[in-house]
């Protein structure tokens, strides 16, 4: 967002994990205005978190998949 300080928008992340609390999959997607570049820089930093909380089911750590809501103002990503 370097690039483009006024860019601004709101979208997801969706992630899942395994387990072990590592990362299968990651995707964003903005909901109105696409921004592919964003998208893939957002995916990689996502990436780059090593090691997730995994989701439990009867106490039990499972594979579990996460969507996190964000929005983009000013150039500043915020999770919400």
């Amino acid at each position: 967002m370097d690039n483009n300080p006024k860019f601004k928008g709101k979208g997801f992340v969706s992630i899942i994990t395994n387990c072990k609390g590592e990362l299968l999959s990651v995707s964003a997607q903005f909901f109105k205005k696409r921004n592919p570049a964003f998208e893939k820089e957002l995916v990689e930093y996502f990436k780059l978190i090593e090691l997730w909380k995994p989701g439990t089911y009867y106490k039990k750590e499972v594979d579990s998949g996460r969507t996190y809501s964000f929005k983009v103002k000013k150039g500043e990503l915020i999770l919400y």
